[in-house]
């Protein structure tokens, strides 16, 4: 019995990983993400190539943050109307105070297939000279559609995927 019970186990794991639809091929992804302390944004584009239930995704992307003012801050005067001020306390235009930064990232992720159920894979994030590594679980809502999340010391971000 319990040679039937492994060979009917191996069986299943071979036919699942051989005949499991993997989708492969190109994909974006969008996320709101912490970063270093930051919080912020992340636009990525990859590519996935299957391996039956298995997969590995290159990808490059953006993070997009609230840079660094230097010294320029916000105040809100009577009427409620924010106004940016220089270091010096004087008026300044409202973009010195709105300055948007950005930091190029590449990643890598491993992941497998779960049929009709999730994406979860192990990955790292290579920014500013750093490699932060991450769990991530993807959990499709279409056939190109998927909710994903990535968690991580130092790292984590929510967002969605398309295509691959």
């Amino acid at each position: 019995m319990k040679k039937i019970i492994k060979v009917a186990v191996a069986a299943s794991l071979l036919f699942g990983v051989s005949t499991t639809t993997q989708a492969a091929g190109w994909g974006l992804e969008a996320n709101g993400a912490r970063s270093h302390g930051r919080w912020g944004g992340e636009l990525g584009a990859g590519y996935r190539a299957g391996f039956g239930a298995f997969d590995i995704t290159p990808a490059a992307g953006a993070f997009v943050f609230k840079g660094d003012s230097n010294g320029y801050f916000e105040t809100e005067d009577r009427n409620g109307t924010e106004r940016c001020r220089a270091p010096n306390g004087q008026f300044a235009d409202k973009d010195k105070c709105n300055r948007l930064d950005a930091k190029a990232y590449l990643r890598l992720e491993a992941g497998v297939t779960i049929p009709l159920f999730a994406r979860v894979a192990v990955g790292g994030r290579l920014i500013s000279g750093d490699i932060d590594p991450y769990g991530s679980v993807a959990l499709p809502l279409g056939p190109k559609f998927a909710i994903k999340g990535n968690a991580g010391p130092h790292y984590g971000a929510l967002g969605v995927t398309f295509g691959f």
